[in-house]
């Protein structure tokens, strides 16, 4: 079993930088305005989803991840959790749907898996009440078919831990931290459990075809500082937040963030600051 997964995991790293070439140029062009600009945002998220319209096997995992970061970025990173509920429901809502439609895609259970998660943890947050209470059945069962008992994700599925700059740790540990966790598993909060993933995320080895691992991936820096704020430790998240800020601003100031992660990373710098100032 464990070899199987292996070879489950590779396929799907394989799938996730494999698209057929010149189908995406226009969406790809698109989406490297995206850096504070809701139209071109907007633009490449329906040059996407017309590729995927008509696309299956790795083009249709290829617009899938281009539009889950998209998703990612406007809906977490841009739009106001307390100011704009409405609309970050909107995102991670679509988010959800598009997502099924490489369901059924052995070879992409890292990049199906991982948006579902992520689009539906952050659609709970902001969705009203009774649509929580509407879906929460079907939310938990599928919880319970990706994670095991022990709060880890389910190694049969073949994962793969360093897809999105460690992303199934920094999901699961922004999952752990918050009180709304409690609707999908009983134990839960659980934030020795989030802090230890939330290292686990910064400490994983970049991918194939990635030019960093999660160290350099801030958003698994927030999440650490976030996880720390919950557990009462905000002393420790205060000055765990400001030495993130000036490694990363440094870098930022020589030019050495990638040109893939640069709006994500200037964004998270901006959030770091803004929590980092409410300690």
């Amino acid at each position: 079993m464990k070899r199987v997964a292996n070879v489950l995991a590779a396929m799907s790293l394989m799938f996730s930088v494999q698209a057929s070439a010149g189908v995406f140029d226009q969406a790809d062009a698109l989406f490297a305005q995206r850096e504070n600009n809701l139209s071109k945002i907007a633009e490449a998220r329906a040059a996407y989803k017309a590729v995927l319209g008509k696309s299956a096997g790795s083009d249709a995992v290829y617009a899938v991840q281009q539009l889950g970061k998209l998703a990612y970025y406007e809906g977490e990173l841009l739009t106001s959790l307390e100011r704009d509920p409405q609309r970050r429901t909107e995102i991670f809502a679509d988010c959800r749907r598009f997502v099924e439609k490489i369901s059924g895609e052995r070879s992409a259970v890292s990049e199906y898996h991982f948006w579902k998660l992520l689009c539906t943890a952050f659609w709970v947050q902001s969705a009203p009440l009774l649509s929580r209470l509407g879906e929460i059945g079907g939310i938990k069962r599928y919880f319970d078919t990706v994670v095991g008992d022990d709060l880890e994700p389910r190694p049969e599925l073949g994962m793969d831990a360093r897809y999105m700059y460690a992303g199934f740790n920094r999901v699961l540990a922004g999952i752990y931290r918050e009180d709304l966790s409690s609707m999908v598993r009983s134990g839960l909060p659980n934030r020795n459990k989030a802090l230890e993933l939330a290292d686990r995320a910064l400490a994983t080895e970049a991918a194939p075809g990635q030019e960093v691992g999660g160290d350099m991936y801030y958003s698994n820096h927030r999440g650490r500082g976030e996880v720390l704020i919950q557990d009462g430790r905000a002393d420790e998240a205060k000055a765990f937040l400001n030495q993130t800020i000036e490694d990363a601003t440094a870098l930022l100031e020589a030019n050495q963030i990638p040109a893939d992660i640069l709006p994500e990373t200037k964004a998270e710098v901006a959030r770091m600051k803004a929590l980092a100032s409410r300690i």
